[in-house]
Formats: C-alpha cells, structure tokens, sequence
C-alpha cells in the first residue's frame, strides 16, 4: 500500500510540471533559420521570433514554459525529453510572412 501511494505521488509530480507550464511548437531551430534565429507557433497559430542563445532542441518538437513567450525578454523552453534552450524573444503575435522573412532573409 506505501509503496502504491508513492508511486501515485511520484506519477501526480511528473505531470504537475507540464500542468502549469505552456505548450508551444519549435518550428524552426537556429540551424535552419539564419543568424541564430528561432521560430515558435503558439497556441493561437501566430509565431513568436526569438534567437538561439543556448542548448538545444530539434525543430518540430512541442516545447513548454513556465512562463509566456508572448512577451519579450530570455526565456527557457523545454521539450518532453528534458532539453532546454534559452532564447530571446523579439517579437510575438507575427504572421507567417513575417516568420519567412525572420528565418529566410527578404
């Protein structure tokens, strides 16, 4: 009986670190974009621009944060694996024209 209660405890700690954190899609990594540029779809399908600064996780990944991206600032974002990656977002709310021209170049 111990040893079910800490199993259910243990499994209900797991997944409170993704209840409260927000998910995201890692569209494109820095190694696609040009000059260390991140691309990241929020929920409401409009992208977030942000720069690599450190770690690493592979694009088309589901990332999470504790807090919001849609604002600017460092930020460190997660994937289910437990990479991390901390970014600089420059900008939210963009369009997808806006995303191409981001990552690409004009």
């Amino acid at each position: 009986m111990k040893f079910q209660l800490l199993g259910l405890l243990v499994g209900l700690s797991i997944l409170s670190t993704h209840v409260n954190a927000m998910s995201f899609w890692l569209v494109n990594d820095d190694m696609t974009c040009n000059n260390d540029h991140v691309l990241i779809e929020d929920s409401y399908g409009d992208y977030v621009l942000a720069e690599w600064y450190s770690g690493r996780i592979s694009e088309g990944r589901e990332v999470f944060s504790d807090n919001s991206i849609r604002s600017y600032g460092f930020k460190y974002i997660k994937d289910s694996n437990g990479n991390e990656m901390r970014i600089y977002v420059d900008d939210y709310d963009m369009s997808t024209g806006d995303a191409q021209e981001w990552c690409y170049g004009s």
